[in-house]
C-alpha cells in the first residue's frame, strides 16, 4: 500500500539523517521517497506539491490543498487540508483522517477527499 511506502521511506530517510547527514544513501532515501510521493492523487483540484511529516505519535501527516471553483468554473481559492495516516488492524491496515475548513458548504470537499483517499493503494 502506498502509505505504507511512505511512512517506511520517510522513516529510512530520518534514521540516515540521524546517523549523519552526509550518508551516501541519503539522497537514495530522499529519491525513493519523491517518487512514493508523487504516486499520491494529484489534479482534479489537488493541484500543490505535497508537504510530508510524520508527528509525535507516528502518524503520517500529508498536507495539500484543493482548488475550490465558483459554478463558472472561475477559481475561488484553496481549501488547505491534511491527510493523517495511522496503522489499523482492519483489512486496509490505515485508517485516514482528512482535516481542514470543511464546515457548511464545504463539506462536500471533504467527502470526495475522502473518497479519494480511501481508494489510494
Amino acid at each position: 500500500m502506498l502509505y505504507a511506502k511512505i511512512y517506511r521511506l520517510f522513516k529510512w530517510q530520518e534514521r540516515l539523517e540521524a546517523k549523519s547527514p552526509m550518508n551516501d544513501w541519503l539522497g537514495e532515501a530522499y529519491d525513493q521517497l519523491c517518487d512514493a510521493i508523487k504516486e499520491l492523487p494529484h489534479g482534479s483540484g489537488i493541484d500543490y506539491d505535497w508537504e510530508y511529516s510524520v508527528d509525535k505519535q507516528g502518524r503520517l501527516v500529508l498536507e495539500n490543498a484543493y482548488t475550490v471553483y465558483d459554478e463558472y468554473g472561475g477559481r475561488v481559492g484553496a481549501l488547505p487540508f491534511k491527510l493523517i495516516v495511522k496503522p489499523s488492524f482492519d483489512e486496509c491496515g490505515f485508517d485516514i483522517t482528512i482535516r481542514g475548513r470543511f464546515a457548511g458548504k464545504n463539506e462536500c470537499y471533504r467527502d470526495y477527499l475522502y473518497d479519494l483517499f480511501n481508494n489510494v493503494d
